[in-house]
């Protein structure tokens, strides 16, 4: 029995450690000093939660940046629906803007809102980037407090410059 235990640690390790590009696997770096927690869930798709140091035990809210993978085969329908749920969903939403940027040789598609999720949170800002490749959809959520994300966006860029999508 124990060794079945231990063959199936193993197992499981090694293929956290061989997550392939197929399930969405990719690199991103967080900044310097940054909190990271990595995790792949049961489907095998990763994602990266990141933020700046804590300077209080109990803060209120984090600037945070996650890196998500997860397989949906048109990035217009997974958006669509996305905002559209965000929209309906939300206490608070208000649209700040979209558009596209090239950034390592990828074409990520953004959009930039505000929202409240629930009555009893604060506002938040959201600046989320989409990548669609070989039915893979990769996001990064880039979320503030309401009128931070321009200090914010050095801190998000250095993060979209160290995303790679792994072949």
């Amino acid at each position: 029995m124990r060794l079945l235990y231990c063959f199936l640690i193993f197992f499981q390790l090694g293929m956290l450690a061989s997550c392939s590009s197929e399930r969405g696997d990719f690199s991103v770096k967080a900044p310097d000093g940054w909190t990271v927690s990595d995790s792949i869930n049961a489907r095998g798709m990763r994602k990266v939660r990141m933020h700046p140091p804590l300077y209080s035990k109990t803060p209120v809210f984090v600037n945070n940046i996650i890196v998500s993978a997860l397989h949906f085969p048109s990035l217009y329908v997974y958006r669509s629906t996305t905002l559209r749920s965000l929209k309906s969903d939300a206490a608070y939403f208000a649209e700040k803007g979209s558009g596209e940027v090239l950034i390592n040789g990828y074409r990520m598609e953004w959009e930039h809102h505000i929202i409240r999720n629930k009555p009893s949170e604060g506002i938040h800002e959201q600046k989320v980037y989409f990548i669609g490749d070989k039915g893979n959809i990769y996001q990064v959520v880039c979320t503030t407090a309401k009128g931070e994300m321009d200090v914010f966006q050095f801190r998000i860029d250095e993060v979209l410059q160290s995303f790679r999508i792994l072949k």
